[in-house]
């Protein structure tokens, strides 16, 4: 899986604007592991990603 960033205008940023922006954080280096971890896990399920509480 690959991530892809943007800035306002929607212009897609490169890994290394974004670290010279010094913007990643911990907690979004956990958000992505995070989102990778349950699209992966959705992959090999075929299910949702989440449970719907609507039920």
């Amino acid at each position: 899986m690959e991530f892809r960033y943007f800035d306002a205008s929607g212009r897609q940023l490169t890994v290394e604007q974004l670290c010279s922006m010094q913007v990643l954080t911990p907690a979004m280096d956990h958000v992505f592991a995070t989102v990778l971890e349950r699209v992966e896990k959705r992959e090999m399920t075929q299910g949702p990603i989440e449970k719907d509480s609507l039920e």
